[in-house]
């Protein structure tokens, strides 16, 4: 004979970039890097890095470099500009499910002061122990 066992828990259902997860209330996840998000950051402190050495003369060479838009790669060098504990934050997965990369954007320009970063993003806890 069969036996039919219904689970009924509190949960969410978020569309995360292009991905959709499941939030279980009550269930803390594992961390979980998003590697997307991770690659853009990368490529904003790359692209920084070629403007503040003079590699790149402007944000119009290197989009013609790369074959992209002058408003994406404003968009990426915004990211070289985040507090170094959200950095931290999401290299090791402990951002929310639904902090991705789309969000940040449409969070775009951040504030300069790095606390209000933290609070613009939902991340106030995040600090880096020493």
């Amino acid at each position: 004979s069969e036996i039919t066992s219904v689970l009924t828990l509190p949960m969410t259902i978020k569309r995360c970039g292009f991905a959709i997860r499941l939030l279980i209330e009550g269930k803390t996840a594992q961390p979980e890097t998003n590697t997307r998000l991770i690659q853009n950051i990368a490529r904003g402190y790359r692209w920084m890095e070629l403007l503040t050495s003079g590699k790149a003369k402007s944000l119009g060479e290197i989009a013609a470099n790369e074959g992209i838009t002058n408003s994406y790669v404003t968009w990426m060098i915004y990211r070289a500009c985040l507090a170094p504990e959200i950095v931290k934050t999401i290299l090791d997965g402990k951002q929310s499910a639904s902090f991705t990369s789309e969000t940040l954007k449409n969070m775009l320009p951040l504030p300069i002061d790095w606390s209000e970063q933290r609070e613009r993003l939902g991340l106030r806890n995040c600090k880096i122990s020493r």
